[in-house]
């Protein structure tokens, strides 16, 4: 597995701030934030892949469904095509002129294809000299295309492999979410919190403490399940952890709930599960596999911490162990940390920050960062934490019903 020790700094409830907040308030913060990390660690959260699984632009499962949709002229144009804001202007440029590299062409040149592959092969050859130092795929894709202008497939497969099966993997990722959160909500409401008939786990010996998607097991055999039974139910043979859901592909089979739930998302797509189980082709696998429904943390540690410096260090670096330096804030214990729901002291607090480190361990294929949203209650997006700040925030980092069950 993994281990991870994180900081979580200026820790405030809606609508406070170091100039409102009173000890009252930063009371029942305390609270919350442990019965927060409390519940991460004895319940765990729902095994969901993160936004990064996704890209930068949070479109790379498009091109995936391109793929498996056999349409590899959309699949490159879903790499190439322009962006939101965030890039270099001449990069911005590039893809603009990328997308419009025919406009330039009469209309009864537009069905020429030799003028068709004239004016694409000039068109990768300059986008490619914009090209950043990571760009890998895109400058796989251009290099192809300028010497072979039109040939998408070709060009495709000109990306290395592992890049190439992470599309799909974006996209099976995908439909693992909706699952997962069809699976939860549906039988929730319905009063079933735990293990429930239909449900599969891991079949014969195969190993229940931990499974891996593709990317870290893309050679194996994907495993056999076991459909739960009433009896499995009834005799408590089995728990939530054990829950695994598919990573739809050729080789696995779809829970009976969540056939209805698939369709729909397929024809949402353009795709069905005839085109799923027909896929083959030399160039990709879509083998598919199955995952956790939920992951709970091991280990899990936590402190929290009070602190005047907003940039000061809440956790000890190497270097400062080395040279004895001293952390500069405030531990504070977790009977402290409570307090009577009696208590009405509405004063001033200290004004001092709230954080918290946390540390917990989590398997290969698990992510810190939707572990850290279940701590929260908060979004994760680059969009939502880059608006916190260091100090002074009156956006809360925490939120104010946390549930601890």
């Amino acid at each position: 597995g993994n281990r991870f020790n994180m900081v979580l700094r200026n820790l405030r409830l809606d609508g406070t701030s170091s100039s409102n907040e009173t000890e009252m308030d930063r009371e029942q913060l305390k609270e919350n934030v442990i019965a927060a990390a409390t519940g991460l660690s004895n319940n765990g959260f729902v095994n969901y892949f993160g936004i990064q699984r996704f890209g930068k632009y949070h479109d790379t499962h498009e091109t995936g469904i391109a793929v498996l949709q056999g349409n590899f002229e959309h699949a490159v144009e879903t790499i190439l095509r322009p962006k939101p804001d965030g890039e270099r202007e001449n990069l911005r440029q590039a893809r603009d002129a990328w997308q419009k590299r025919f406009d330039h062409l009469k209309d009864d040149d537009k069905n020429d294809k030799d003028k068709r592959a004239k004016a694409e092969a000039a068109a990768a050859d300059d986008f490619v000299r914009e090209c950043g130092r990571f760009m890998n795929s895109e400058k796989s894709l251009c290099h192809s295309l300028a010497r072979h202008p039109l040939d998408y497939k070709r060009a495709f497969c000109s990306i290395t492999k592992t890049m190439r099966m992470m599309f799909i993997h974006a996209w099976q990722s995908l439909v693992w979410n909706h699952l997962a959160t069809y699976r939860v909500e549906q039988y929730a409401k319905k009063g079933h919190d735990g293990i429930i008939v239909g449900d599969f786990v891991l079949a014969g010996n195969a190993d229940q403490s931990e499974v891996s998607d593709r990317d870290e097991r893309h050679t194996n055999n994907v495993p056999a399940v076991h459909v739960v039974t009433e009896d499995d139910v009834s005799k408590k043979r089995y728990s939530l952890e054990d829950v695994v859901l598919p990573l739809v592909g050729t080789e696995t089979v779809i829970p009976a709930y969540g056939r209805d739930v698939l369709d729909g998302l397929l024809s949402k797509h353009g795709l069905s599960m005839k085109n799923i189980r027909d896929f083959s082709d030399r160039d990709f696998s879509c083998q598919g596999d199955y995952r956790k429904l939920i992951c709970r943390p091991k280990d899990v540690d936590y402190e929290l911490m009070e602190y005047s410096d907003p940039l000061e260090p809440l956790v000890q670096t190497d270097l400062m162990k080395v040279d004895g330096i001293p952390l500069q804030s405030t531990s504070i214990a977790d009977d402290n940390a409570k307090r009577s729901k009696d208590d009405t002291d509405t004063s001033k607090s200290t004004g001092k920050l709230l954080g918290m480190r946390v540390q917990f361990t989590l398997p290969s294929s698990a992510y810190a960062t939707i572990a850290l949203r279940e701590l929260m209650k908060r979004p994760t997006s680059s969009e939502f934490q880059g608006e916190l700040k260091l100090e002074n925030d009156e956006k809360s980092n925490v939120e104010e019903e946390v549930a601890a069950s």
